[in-house]
């Protein structure tokens, strides 16, 4: 069977009233198929990178269409402070006019618009999306052996024969995917496959986000 087709949706005309904010591709993947669980009917926004929010926020309250915009969530990495990246989210937000939450979590409603923050992984902690799925893998046995190849990796790049990659995270998913049974090259075909659990506890905290905001 054909795995589907991953398209990075970034400036698609405002179709739906109810959208998600994120940071890329693969985020626009794993909330595309986590919404489809919840049975939620949301649109994803891609903003390339959270450096562009500013930017494409202001771009996106320009458009003729975002009047018809009732609920937002805007779900970013928090990286390596949380709350720098709240505030920062929060104060762009007040720029635009828009309702700004008081916590990540938590829903703020204003002049007819829902809007919900979330920072991943969650629960206060550190780091990306990656951080996040690397929870939810169904068999982690090949865990044991990424360890040592990075350490073979750090040692290469001691002596200046690599550059180590630099999301240490990221590597350390895609190393683990790919000693999958099957061919498994995305997020997407990882959770098609059941590789990445999409009913994994450690997700509760974010589909109980969703559902408050954009559950009817």
């Amino acid at each position: 069977m054909e795995s589907p087709k991953e398209v990075n949706i970034h400036h698609n005309k405002i179709e739906k009233p109810h959208i998600i904010i994120v940071e890329g591709n693969d985020e626009s993947v794993f909330f595309n198929r986590l919404t489809k669980t919840l049975q939620l009917e949301v649109q994803i926004t891609s903003i390339d990178g959270k450096t562009n929010f500013k930017k494409e926020l202001a771009s996106l309250v320009l458009r003729s269409e975002f009047n018809i915009v009732t609920h937002m969530a805007i779900i970013l990495d928090s990286d390596k402070e949380e709350k720098a990246a709240f505030d920062s989210i929060c104060q762009n937000l007040a720029n635009r006019g828009l309702p700004a939450p008081t916590a990540v979590g938590e829903i703020a409603e204003n002049d007819g618009k829902r809007i919900g923050i979330y920072l991943m992984p969650g629960a206060g902690n550190q780091g990306a999306l990656e951080e996040l799925l690397l929870d939810c893998i169904s068999n982690t046995h090949p865990l044991d052996c990424i360890a040592p190849y990075w350490q073979c990796l750090e040692s290469l790049a001691g002596e200046e024969q690599i550059k180590l990659p630099k999301n240490r995270m990221k590597f350390k998913l895609r190393t683990l995917l790919a000693a999958m049974e099957e061919d498994t090259r995305s997020i997407g075909q990882a959770m098609d496959k059941g590789y990445i659990d999409v009913n994994h506890p450690n997700l509760d905290p974010l589909r109980t986000f969703l559902r408050k905001l954009f559950a009817p």
